[in-house]
C-alpha cells in the first residue's frame, strides 16, 4: 500500500502555541507609564517704566527752565481803532534796572495824532535792528544783556492785549478794574493819556509769544 511521505517539519503543538499567546497578551496588558501634564503660572515680564519727556510750554521752552520775568509796556490809543504798543519783556532782574529809564522814556513820548510817534532815548538805550512788522526796535541795557523794546501800531481791544501779556508771564486774565497798578493810566509830558502796564511772573527761556492780539 502506497503512503504519503511524512513531512520533514511538524507544526508545534497546540499547547506551545497557547502558552506563547498567553505570554504575549500578558505583556500587552501591562499598564504603560502614565503621562501627566502641569500648567506653570505665567510670569509677567517686568519692563522698565516709560520715560516721560519734560513738559514743554507752547513756545518751545521746558517748564523747568522758567525764570522770573517782567513786562513793562505802554498802550496809547490813536483814536482810529488802532493803538501804539510799546513792550519790553525780559528777566526780572535785568528789567528792574531799566524801570526808571522806562518811565523817563514814557514821559518823552510825543504823538502827532497819526502814524508817527517820537521819543527821547534814555542814557544807555539805543536803536535796535529793523524788524518786519515793527515801527521800531529799541535796546535797553548794554551788550548781550540788552532787552528789546518793540514798538508797533496795531488794532485790538485794550483789555484783551493786557491779558495776552499777563498770559505770557503765567498770570490769569483779569477785568481791567481789578488790575490795580499793574495797568494804570498815566500822562506823558505832552499831556497824552496812555496805559502803563507792569507785570511780573515767570516765563520760559524760549522765544516769547506774539506780543499782541488783534481783535
Amino acid at each position: 500500500m502506497w503512503m504519503l511521505p511524512r513531512p520533514r517539519f511538524a507544526f508545534p503543538s497546540c499547547r506551545l502555541v497557547v502558552c506563547a499567546l498567553a505570554m504575549s497578551l500578558a505583556a500587552g496588558c501591562k499598564p504603560s507609564d502614565e503621562i501627566t501634564s502641569t500648567t506653570e503660572p505665567r510670569v509677567k515680564e517686568e519692563r522698565p517704566p516709560a520715560l516721560i519727556p519734560p513738559r514743554v510750554n507752547p513756545h518751545g521752552a521746558k517748564d523747568d527752565l522758567k525764570v522770573p520775568t517782567r513786562i513793562l509796556g505802554i498802550i496809547a490809543s490813536q483814536g482810529d481803532g488802532n493803538s501804539w504798543f510799546f513792550k519790553a519783556m525780559g528777566p526780572a532782574d535785568l528789567l528792574d534796572k531799566e524801570a526808571a529809564a522806562f518811565d523817563e522814556f514814557l514821559a518823552s513820548l510825543a504823538f502827532d495824532g497819526g502814524a508817527k510817534v517820537t521819543w527821547k532815548l534814555p542814557a544807555g538805550w539805543r536803536d535796535g535792528p529793523e524788524k518786519q512788522g515793527r515801527y521800531a526796535t529799541l535796546l535797553l541795557g548794554p551788550g548781550k544783556d540788552a532787552i528789546e523794546l518793540s514798538v508797533l501800531s496795531l488794532g485790538g481791544n485794550l483789555l484783551d492785549n493786557i491779558n495776552r501779556w499777563r498770559g505770557q508771564v503765567g498770570l490769569d486774565p483779569l477785568p481791567l478794574e481789578q488790575m490795580g497798578d499793574t495797568a494804570k493810566e498815566v500822562s506823558t509830558k505832552q499831556g497824552k493819556k496812555v496805559t502803563r502796564v507792569d507785570l511780573s511772573g515767570t516765563a520760559g527761556k524760549g522765544p516769547a509769544m506774539p506780543p499782541f492780539m488783534k481783535k
